[in-house]
């Protein structure tokens, strides 16, 4: 693996107070939603598909906290307490709580977030012509019952999986290294044990990611894992979990781990381009179809708006980067 701890950031332009691979991320999809986002604090806009993420996560969580619990792993592994009766199954309902209590909380976080996608699915051409028809009182009732039918559809799916692991090593395990004198932050969703293999697994709830950039993700991960853990994964695979209506499904796309010397080669480079580009203030914007859903997009849209933004940031006398 190169190490990317010797990178440097030039000194007297932008400079980050922290990294994370969610800021490489978006740096690398669109460099000007980032330079919105962190350098002029434009507020973003949790859209209803960060909502639904959030929530699958906290659903999943709650799920391998109970699969790996002490007891459940000691009966696995042969190994139980003596005169202690054997954990009974999961219980899905307590999951299913947990995802639609964060559903819930995140939703409450993200003002005008239903607003926003009936507004994107009136403009749309491809979209459901049922929705279309709905005032947007009927769509938030809609649109809230499909989303938590659609996550317990997926959290139920992944229970009924039988690939789970024996042991797990870290549960939403959060990491900070330092990289070019900056922390650097990262969580692993999953690494646990399986027939003796160590593996790593990234939950997603996007149907449409940037390849690449995912990869580079899973490669930062394993990593922090060797570098400052001591454990070498033999096993990396991204989970998606597609949260389409009419057939919500987990797809696994397994990491071919014979790319993972240029994929580390690659992390390293995108890190620098990262450092090197806000020092340059180098902030071009990308035209994709995330742009619709994008949660500084009316400012990006109106350079007046961005230039509004930047004089009320120095009028606060605010630094022009934080985490």
């Amino acid at each position: 693996m190169i190490d990317v701890r010797e990178l440097e950031i030039a000194e007297g332009g932008l400079r980050p107070t922290s990294l994370s691979v969610s800021q490489l991320l978006d740096y690398g999809e669109c460099a000007k939603r980032w330079h919105l986002k962190k350098a002029l604090k434009v507020p973003f806009q949790r859209g209803l598909a960060m909502v639904f993420g959030s929530a699958v996560h906290a659903g999943l969580e709650t799920f391998n906290h109970d699969h790996f619990s002490e007891l459940r792993t000691a009966f696995r592994m042969g190994s139980p307490p003596p005169n202690v009766e054997p954990p009974g199954p999961i219980d899905m309902d307590h999951v299913f709580l947990m995802f639609e209590e964060e559903f819930d909380t995140q939703l409450g976080d993200s003002e005008d977030a239903i607003e926003a996608e009936y507004k994107k699915i009136q403009r749309q051409k491809n979209s459901r012509k049922a929705l279309k028809k709905l005032t947007a009182e009927a769509f938030e009732t809609f649109i809230i019952d499909e989303l938590k039918m659609i996550g317990r559809s997926l959290l139920q799916q992944y229970h009924d999986r039988d690939d789970h692991g024996d042991t797990a090593l870290f549960i939403e395990k959060e990491d900070k290294v330092e990289i070019a004198g900056l922390p650097f932050r990262l969580i692993a969703d999953l690494v646990d044990e399986k027939d003796g293999k160590i593996r790593l697994r990234d939950y997603k709830t996007r149907a449409k990611s940037d390849k690449t950039l995912a990869r580079l993700q899973l490669v930062a991960y394993s990593w922090i894992l060797e570098e400052f853990h001591g454990i070498k994964v033999d096993e990396i695979s991204q989970m998606n979990f597609l949260k389409t209506a009419s057939n919500p499904r987990i797809e696994v796309l397994p990491y071919d781990m014979d790319n993972y010397e240029k994929d580390a080669a690659m992390f390293r480079a995108e890190t620098d381009t990262f450092l090197r580009g806000v020092s340059a203030g180098i902030f071009p914007r990308h035209i994709s179809p995330f742009c619709s859903a994008c949660g500084v997009k009316e400012v990006c849209d109106d350079p007046g708006l961005e230039k509004k933004q930047l004089e009320e940031l120095r009028k606060k006398e605010l630094g022009l980067c934080s985490a």
